[in-house]
């Protein structure tokens, strides 16, 4: 594993992290689809470099957006928990989102913030026991979704 001078693990390098391409109905909104399994045993330090994406995530349960980094975010996760995310296009997620990108930078948002209820019924339909099957039910939903391009 990769640790910076701090001893912090990239966090793809720290646990299961996966990438594949957005559904179809998707592809003009979303960059990717991930996820990223945190390893078991003791908590481990990680750091999420700054690439100035913003991705939609679902972890613990509830859907964020992750603003456009500026600095290195240090996410404290448990062992063993799973983050799913879609990463927009660039310039595509203010037509989703509704507010321009700088009122986020660097900061996680709850959607519901900006969705309502919208945000709380596709949280609701994510599988936590399966990812895969949480990510393919939170791409359908968001299909269902999608502002017009």
């Amino acid at each position: 594993m990769t640790r910076d001078d701090d001893g912090l693990l990239l966090a793809k390098v720290a646990g299961d992290y996966r990438e594949a391409p957005p559904t179809p109905a998707l592809r003009s909104h979303f960059r990717c689809v991930w996820r990223h399994t945190t390893p078991a045993g003791p908590p481990l330090p990680i750091v999420v470099v700054p690439d100035g994406c913003v991705d939609l995530l679902w972890h613990e349960g509830g859907l964020f957006v992750a603003g456009p980094d500026v600095e290195a975010a240090r996410p404290e996760l448990l062992p063993g928990t799973t983050v799913v995310g879609l990463r927009f296009q660039p310039g595509a997620a203010v037509p989703w989102l509704g507010l321009p990108m700088s009122q986020i930078v660097g900061r996680q948002v709850e959607l519901g913030s900006l969705w309502g209820r919208r945000a709380s019924r596709l949280a609701a339909d994510i599988d936590t026991e399966s990812p895969a099957a949480g990510l393919a039910r939170l791409q359908s939903g968001l299909a269902k979704l999608a502002p017009s391009s």
